[in-house]
């Protein structure tokens, strides 16, 4: 059983990183500009390929798979108060209600934009984030599975 601290501690990465994502979305369009120019111009550098447009989608990408993480373990650790059915399935409790909730974050995020000066939320923006929040869930439970394999595995013996 997970201690309580560390339920906390999941809970609170994740309000604070749905933070962060949003508070990107309430910057207006020239301020966001800015930063994913900066972001941008580095970038460029080292790989100069690169166009503006796929660095901002690749930020959306990176945000939500961070957040596919981060609900991911905070899923796993208070999945015992999900109801009795939902136990018995554990896939929708540790990589359903995630991707659930990531996508409604995503919906909410560019719900946001629409509020804001020179934004505007985009369908297209909900798929690259929702697909930033499923490679998050499947690195998590890759994670988890290989935790609990070594676990299982014990320590590796030398051959002899």
């Amino acid at each position: 059983m997970m201690g309580f601290q560390k339920k906390k501690l999941y809970l609170i990465l994740t309000l604070l990183w749905l933070g962060v994502i949003w508070g990107h979305s309430l910057m207006p369009a020239e301020l966001s500009t800015q930063e994913s120019g900066a972001v941008f111009a580095f970038l460029q550098r080292i790989f100069p390929f690169l166009t503006h447009t796929l660095v901002r989608k690749l930020g959306h990408f990176s945000e939500y798979t961070v957040l596919g993480i981060l609900l991911s373990f905070t899923a796993r650790a208070w999945g015992s108060l999900a109801p009795a059915r939902l136990q018995a399935h554990p896939f929708w409790v540790n990589s359903g209600l995630p991707a659930a909730t990531g996508l409604l974050s995503a919906c909410v995020d560019e719900a946001i934009q629409l509020g804001v000066e020179g934004r505007s939320g985009e369908i297209r923006d909900v798929l690259i984030d929702f697909g930033g929040v499923i490679l998050g869930t499947f690195l998590a439970a890759g994670w988890t599975a290989l935790r609990a394999r070594k676990k299982l595995d014990g320590p590796m013996k030398s051959e002899s």
